[in-house]
């Protein structure tokens, strides 16, 4: 009786340890997707729930490489929703960029990388979903079209930004040739820009799931930068405008990534098809688009970056084509023609996206202009290059112009599309690519800008980032009345209106400095240039 007794009072004790301790655990709802269940984890510190690597897409390896991504299999018991996944397999820096900010996202890697890549992960305020649905900011990762993760981008930075309003989605997608390889062999047996296409599905799980989450899938915004930017440039025009049903509500598209955008068989791009086909020993197949689908990873992975690393300085090979289904036209028509999906549009760039000290110092505009555009003529070059004369060096007259064709132009070409824009400026010298990240992501590991902000002042940090969460949450990108930012930041106006951006910028005595400022009538005379430019070079077939 005494020894029944005992193991009586173990039991009552184990069970009162056991529930003490339920109560301590950080714990989310397991979270019900249909075809997964997934548990998160609660981060105490911060007050935000965290889903980690949820699966919204199969794995698209074998058959499924370059095709539209598919509906994950059913999976039963609860996953844990607490460890990053598999990131998409990255490639070499191109050259610009090794030497800017992705120097280290190779040699760093935190996470393994898998062609089965195709996951999200969730932020949401409080330990349990909002009861009144929050709006909600998808972040899509830059890195050249060919480089990131979305590891690299903790979206509860930007939950905490916002006041805790607001819930949100980083998702990945498939990258460099595994994402945007193209050729008319592809267009008939599969998809051109499955990068792209793996976005938009995620945009259509975000419809579909978010509200389990606390989300409002009526007030999603897009955001991305660089890459990231370009690609939301991609779904402003997407399927000739007419994306029914509406995916977003708001873009925010930051420092986008703007390249000569080629048809899905131009001789440009078949020609990186071939290239792709030899290094992976398929020259000799009679279907080399089934041989690829069937290569060893390890020779696509190869591939991948000698493509990438042999590019020429300034320039990109695993980029979006017009396919002529899901991107109908090229960017600089669709926005002439005003062929977009309605959206309201905040746009930002950084006064100085390309770091003169990448630019050999030997090279010079025409020179660069000739090798970026194949199908420029001598004469062309040279005319394109005497618009930048008298700005410095030649490596600072290629860089500038590398700057304005990449990320500047696009930004004003998009703008004509939207009479009820925004635009701002980062400004805090150097103000390079990718410098503004440090701010809305503090705690990110990914690139060495993210560990400390060039300018550490925390009342220019929190105006600086609340824009964004504030486009996000009301379509408005100007501060509440009676806060301190209202006191700091003037009025954002409609960039239509007079053409005006708001310039976030540091005084020599380290103070905030930010003001509303005419656009440099130079830039728009230089990126006028290139805009018409653009559609004649790329018409010629």
């Amino acid at each position: 009786m005494r020894l029944q007794r005992l193991k009586g009072l173990l039991v009552t004790a184990l069970v009162h340890v056991v529930g003490a301790l339920s109560v301590d655990i950080p714990s989310v709802p397991v979270v019900n997707l249909g075809y997964a269940q997934y548990q998160g984890r609660y981060n105490a510190t911060t007050n935000i729930a965290e889903y980690i690597g949820l699966r919204f897409a199969a794995p698209p390896t074998g058959i499924w490489r370059w095709m539209p991504p598919q509906a994950p299999a059913p999976v039963h018991g609860i996953q844990l929703a607490t460890e990053h996944p598999p990131r998409c397999i990255a490639a070499k820096a191109p050259p610009a960029a090794e030497r800017n900010i992705y120097r280290d996202v190779v040699k760093r890697a935190p996470t393994q990388q898998s062609e089965d890549c195709l996951f999200l992960s969730v932020y949401y305020p409080g330990r349990t979903p909002p009861k009144d649905p929050l709006p909600v900011i998808v972040w899509i990762h830059g890195g050249a079209y060919v480089l990131g993760s979305s590891e690299g981008f903790n979206g509860g930075n930007i939950v905490e930004t916002s006041g805790h309003d607001v819930v949100v989605v980083t998702i990945q997608y498939r990258l460099g040739i595994f994402g945007f390889l193209s050729s008319g062999k592809i267009k008939t047996s599969g998809a051109p820009n499955a990068g792209l296409l793996d976005q938009q599905f995620a945009l259509r799980w975000v419809q579909k799931h978010i509200g389990k989450f606390g989300g409002d899938p009526s007030k999603v915004t897009i955001w991305g930068e660089s890459a990231g930017g370009g690609s939301v440039l991609m779904h402003l025009i997407a399927n000739d405008g007419k994306t029914s049903p509406p995916l977003f509500r708001a873009a925010i598209a930051g420092s986008p990534c703007l390249l000569p955008q080629y048809q899905f068989n131009h001789p440009i791009v078949e020609s990186v098809y071939d290239s792709v086909v030899a290094q992976a020993g398929c020259a000799s197949s009679g279907n080399t688009l089934t041989c690829l689908r069937s290569a060893d990873v390890q020779l696509l992975d190869a591939a991948n970056s000698n493509i990438s690393a042999g590019s020429f300085i300034g320039t990109y090979i695993a980029l979006p084509v017009v396919d002529g289904s899901f991107i109908k036209q090229r960017p600089s028509v669709a926005f002439k023609q005003g062929n977009v999906n309605k959206a309201k549009l905040l746009t930002f760039t950084n006064a100085n996206e390309t770091q003169r000290e990448s630019i050999p110092e030997n090279m010079d505009a025409a020179y660069w202009a000739l090798n970026t555009f194949p199908l420029f003529s001598n004469a062309e070059a040279i005319t394109a290059a005497k618009i930048y004369a008298g700005l410095g060096s030649p490596a600072r007259q290629v860089s500038i112009m590398v700057s304005e064709i990449t990320f500047q132009c696009p930004v004003l070409s998009t703008l004509t599309a939207f009479p009820d824009a925004y635009k701002g400026v980062f400004a805090v010298p150097p103000a390079l690519h990718g410098m503004d990240l440090a701010f809305y992501f503090k705690d990110s590991s990914m690139f060495r800008f993210f560990q400390r902000p060039e300018y550490n002042n925390p009342v220019f940090a929190n105006a600086f980032t609340r824009a964004f969460t504030n486009f996000a949450k009301t379509l408005d990108p100007n501060p509440t009345p009676g806060t301190p930012d209202a006191a700091l930041v003037p009025r954002w106006e409609s960039y239509a209106n007079n053409r005006m951006e708001m310039v976030f910028n540091m005084t020599e005595e380290g103070r905030p400095n930010i003001k509303a400022e005419k656009i440099n009538g130079m830039l728009v005379n230089r990126c006028a240039f290139w805009n018409d430019r653009r559609i004649l070079e790329l018409t010629a077939q």
